[in-house]
């Protein structure tokens, strides 16, 4: 390994549509969980908002 990380293969892989769509969708995510995290734990809301969560998964399968 006498690189610790290559820049030419990452170029490579983000030629490909749905890399890009997933990156994208992975900093939009992660934004919104930024925001809304606080904002679920300060009103003491996070059994709720797991409790929904589970239940949209379930759903979606």
């Amino acid at each position: 390994m006498d690189k610790f990380f290559d820049f030419d293969k990452t170029l490579e892989v983000m030629q490909y549509a749905f890399v890009r769509d997933a990156l994208l969708a992975a900093a939009i995510l992660g934004l919104l969980a930024g925001v809304l995290g606080p904002l679920i734990v300060s009103r003491n809301m996070a059994f709720s908002v797991h409790g929904t969560s589970e239940l949209a998964v379930t759903g979606g399968a």
